[in-house]
């Protein structure tokens, strides 16, 4: 079952932006003095093109320094980071819980655990985080986004408005409140809080996940396919963003598109069993065949 707002990532997003300049993804992860934010924010853009590639190769490599007998805290931070932005999570966490103190660490693991669908131990994370140097007003927010998924929306929006002066200018800020929102079935302040996120965050992925949605559900099939694909653009990815626009492609007669986007789920999930219900509509719907040059013209 796809929950909104719980990110499903997976290894290839669609139509990618391209970066400003080129970044070396390589060194970001091997050599990089601290990994904080702003590498992994590199990191992120590096992965929204070509880069992707060298990103899942590195993290190979990557991934035999982590499993020594006695690996360097910061070459878990790293691993447990890359592995949550291309999807690995079992790895991921596995990482991140051999880094004792690291409020990156902590943050990232709270990041992984949301996906897991565990918020209590994802909302005791996200505080450790703070306690331990992260971005404390993020973390806070976070939190919050746990809170609120565990079912507790009034605690949620309590330490949401509890955060405001310190929080109303940022992204996630809108973000959370747009959730509240759409959880007390606010759709249209949804909706407002959400696009005011995507203003400050043309890259907030679960934003722009929930604003297609939300056109999805009210009949505004071309901003949902432009949310969508903007939503894919840089990691995490979310299976639903790919379902979704996969189904908007089939009903607009892009076949070739559609099915690349169920063919991407099934790469990551192979039993997933909708993706292949709705490969297999396309392939029968007759004389269809999945052309590879066809489909990265209409990417473009």
């Amino acid at each position: 079952m796809i929950r909104p707002g719980v990110a499903y990532p997976v290894q290839h997003g669609i139509a990618p932006l391209a970066s400003a300049e080129p970044i070396d993804a390589r060194a970001l992860i091997f050599n990089s003095t601290d990994f904080g934010p702003q590498e992994v924010a590199q990191l992120r853009q590096s992965m929204s093109g070509d880069g992707l590639a060298t990103v899942r190769q590195a993290f190979a490599e990557l991934r035999d320094q982590a499993d020594d007998t006695n690996p360097q805290q910061k070459t878990l931070i790293v691993a447990g980071v890359v592995g949550y932005l291309l999807g690995q999570q079992h790895l991921a966490l596995k990482y991140l819980r051999g880094v004792t103190e690291s409020g990156i660490a902590h943050y990232y693991r709270g990041q992984v655990l949301l996906g897991q669908q565990q918020y209590t131990e994802a909302a005791d994370a996200f505080e450790e985080a703070g306690k331990a140097g992260y971005d404390p007003v993020q973390c806070r927010l976070s939190k919050a986004g746990a809170i609120r998924l565990s079912g507790k929306i009034e605690e949620a929006e309590r330490l949401l408005r509890e955060s405001a002066r310190e929080a109303a200018t940022r992204a996630e800020y809108s973000y959370q409140m747009g959730c509240i929102r759409a959880d007390y079935g606010d759709i249209f302040g949804a909706i407002e809080y959400f696009e005011r996120t995507v203003d400050m965050d043309p890259h907030h992925t679960a934003a722009l996940f929930r604003l297609a949605n939300e056109m999805n559900l009210l009949g505004n099939d071309d901003d949902a396919i432009r949310l969508y694909e903007q939503s894919l653009s840089r990691p995490p990815y979310y299976i639903g963003a790919l379902i979704n626009l996969g189904l908007l492609y089939e009903d607009k007669e892009r076949y070739p598109a559609a099915a690349f986007c169920f063919s991407r789920v099934l790469q990551f999930y192979p039993n997933h069993e909708r993706a292949q219900l709705y490969l297999k509509d396309i392939q029968a719907a007759g004389n269809m065949y999945y052309d590879e040059d066809a489909v990265r013209h209409q990417r473009e």
